[in-house]
């Protein structure tokens, strides 16, 4: 891996994650009732926008590329699980008003949440082997919920 071009590719990339996350959060929309799905699932997509931005950040700031690239794999995949929800809830909010609810909220915020701590244990684990193992079924579990 060049070092170089990591760096670079996330310098470019990290702005216009930034720029966008913020504009689809605070930028005005005209103020009528009809456009009230459109700015939540907007506000959605900024907040998914600004999840990845936070972890090019630390990809940018900590280089965790390049000392434990498990680990990376790891953030990623934690990463990735919840803006999946991000992006499906906000693009499902346009098809139908009512998708959000603050039952569905909690489920997939305990869903990621469940994620994450067990990608925080696979980092524990002993062998490499389980390590890869476990981080597999992890994989698998985020293209199920993808």
């Amino acid at each position: 891996m060049n070092p170089s071009l990591y760096h670079d590719s996330l310098n470019l990339a990290l702005p216009l994650l930034l720029f966008f996350g913020f504009h689809m959060l605070l930028a005005r929309v005209p103020d009528k009732k009809i456009f009230g799905n459109y700015l939540l699932s907007r506000r959605m997509m900024g907040c998914a926008l600004l999840l990845l931005a936070a972890n090019y950040s630390v990809h940018l700031f900590c280089t965790i590329r390049l000392w434990n690239l498990h680990a990376t794999i790891l953030m990623n995949m934690v990463t990735y699980f919840l803006c999946y929800w991000f992006f499906s809830a906000a693009m499902m909010t346009l098809l139908k008003p009512n998708y959000i609810s603050q039952k569905r909220f909690t489920f997939h915020i305990c869903l990621w949440l469940s994620f994450t701590a067990l990608a925080a244990l696979v980092c524990f684990l002993p062998t490499p082997l389980t390590r890869n193992t476990a981080t597999v079924l992890l994989a698998v579990w985020l293209v199920a919920y993808g």
